[in-house]
């Protein structure tokens, strides 16, 4: 049952400045009247959502394999589902006045959450290439001192990525022959742009511009996701086998980027992490560096990466508590989290000492983060 409830001082302005769209919602009145108007918004938007979840869901999903048709075709739906729950439950707040911040354009608030909707299935689903995707977005939105690239919102919401001009000329993605090669015959395509480059030892940067070049024009962010998943070889798989010592627990370190986060403990999450930062740089080096290199969340994707994304910690600032050089924190970067091998090679002592020492980093930071109030 849909209730209305009077908040005077918030709806003339909310009314006023509102998407057009949504007028007949707002002054309507009875139960009936408000579900036809909110029936009636919500199939204004459906083209958008489905054209959404169609690409997105379609291109973004490219380590599905084998997977049934029938399957992926269900989760679409859930996607849709899930996208027209949060409409509803806005135009709600908005008609009840529960909710005083106006909605100018819908139709952009239809795609942006069908978009939020999207890459948490994803991030879900796809652990790896949503570890991979959150790094492109700290590379591309230059956190890391690689000059040149940018990251924004297109005509239709989506985000795309090119070369930082490309962006101050506000150009948009437009789907040429190169571009349709890329997506379609990845491999192929891939190679011709990075004639002479070998993915594996290059700067991921040199990588990525090479692409650019090639393409000639920006990209979507999820296209090029796929593309460097092809090039870097990374593939969804089952997480592997954990270390004796941490076996069986879930304290609060592995918990750190729980993808379904909301808006709502955002700041909350954010704070908490900013604590978590300034005990970990009470660590000495080396327990730092074998704990952070490692870290990782429950699907076993790292991260690291939520310290700058959440301008808690930047690149040269986590090398420095770690004892490396910022230059070989970003060479491993697009690696992460590395293995205790790779581990004990970069910081110079044993894979065992490696296992030692984040043991007793994790089990100093339970301690203090539970008596800063923190969970276990």
């Amino acid at each position: 049952m849909l209730q209305t409830i009077a908040n005077p001082a918030s709806a003339p302005l909310a009314k006023s400045q509102a998407d057009r769209l949504l007028s007949p919602l707002l002054n309507a009145s009875g139960e009936t009247q408000i579900q036809r108007e909110m029936e009636r918004v919500l199939a204004g938007v459906e083209p958008v959502i489905i054209g959404i979840v169609r690409r997105h869901w379609s291109r973004d999903g490219g380590a599905r394999g084998a997977a049934s048709q029938t399957t992926e075709d269900q989760t679409a739906e859930d996607i849709r589902g899930d996208v027209r729950l949060r409409l509803t439950r806005a135009l709600h707040d908005l008609h009840s006045g529960l909710d005083s911040e106006p909605i100018r354009d819908f139709h952009g608030f239809a795609a942006t959450t069908t978009y939020r909707v999207c890459n948490s299935y994803l991030q879900r689903k796809y652990p790896r290439r949503a570890g991979l995707k959150r790094k492109l977005v700290y590379l591309l939105g230059d956190h890391t001192g690689q000059k040149g690239f940018a990251l924004w919102n297109g005509a239709n919401e989506e985000r795309i990525c090119g070369f930082a001009e490309w962006q101050r000329a506000n150009r948009q993605v437009t789907r040429t022959t190169r571009y349709q090669s890329l997506t379609a015959r990845t491999e192929n395509a891939a190679g011709q742009a990075l004639a002479g480059i070998d993915p594996a030892r290059a700067n991921p940067g040199d990588v990525i511009a090479a692409l650019f070049h090639w393409a000639g024009g920006p990209l979507e962010l999820n296209d090029l996701v796929n593309v460097l998943a092809e090039v870097w070889q990374i593939r969804e798989e089952q997480r592997e086998e954990a270390n004796d010592e941490d076996e069986g627990r879930e304290d609060t370190l592995t918990r750190l980027a729980d993808p379904s986060v909301n808006v709502a403990n955002e700041v909350e999450q954010r704070d908490y992490l900013r604590g978590l930062w300034a005990e970990i740089r009470q660590l000495p080096t080396r327990q730092c560096a074998a704990l952070l290199l490692n870290l990782r969340d429950a699907q076993g994707v790292g991260v690291i990466a939520l310290l700058p994304m959440q301008d808690i910690a930047g690149l040269r600032e986590i090398a420095a508590a770690m004892g490396i050089s910022a230059e070989k924190f970003a060479e491993v970067w697009n690696g992460l989290p590395l293995d205790d091998n790779a581990i004990a090679s970069l910081i110079g002592v044993t894979r065992q000492q490696v296992i030692n020492l984040r043991k007793v980093a994790r089990e100093r930071l339970v301690r203090r983060m539970r008596s800063m109030g923190g969970t276990e």
